[in-house]
């Protein structure tokens, strides 16, 4: 079964009330939004949502699904839902586990019926959500946000000085 189809049907098993709005982008999400529009007439397709700092409809959530069918090369998209306090259901593939793994902002699944039980887990406990959702935020802070960045940035230029002029200059 293809992602777009088991996300329609899963969208269909849990009802509206859990997942009222769908938006997505990558290749596979006008198929995704084609089998909600087809099969579920009770979401309400919002359509691509680009970068998720950016959209003030995308400001609190309840999950983000990331069903990636390969591996991918960078974990933008989590970082960007744990900014928001949005827990993550990720596939356990490329760079998108590190971020999970090292956050504790959400969870990682390998099979389908894996991804399914984690829906489950997430739309039926707005407890869990939460604290998934603080767990990334707490991880988008400590590691992601522009403070750290601009720490490990200069520490890398210091450190490139010391071995190249034997000190900081400046």
């Amino acid at each position: 079964m293809d992602w777009a189809s088991l996300a329609a049907a899963h969208s269909m098993l849990t009802g509206a009330t859990r997942w009222p709005e769908l938006a997505a982008t990558g290749s596979l999400a006008a198929k995704l939004f084609a089998s909600v529009i087809m099969q579920c007439r009770n979401q309400r397709v919002v359509g691509p949502c680009g970068s998720w700092l950016s959209q003030p409809f995308r400001a609190s959530p309840s999950v983000d699904r990331i069903p990636s069918l390969a591996y991918e090369t960078s974990g933008l998209t989590v970082i960007e839902a744990f900014a928001r306090k949005t827990p993550v259901i990720a596939h356990n593939l490329g760079a998108l586990p590190e971020a999970v793994e090292d956050s504790g902002g959400g969870l990682l699944f390998r099979t389908d019926e894996e991804l399914l039980e984690a829906l489950d887990r997430i739309a039926g406990s707005p407890a869990l959500r939460a604290e998934l959702g603080q767990k990334g935020y707490d991880g988008f802070r400590r590691w992601w946000s522009r403070e750290p960045h601009m720490r490990l940035y200069l520490d890398f230029l210091d450190a490139a000085a010391k071995k190249k002029f034997g000190a900081i200059p400046w």
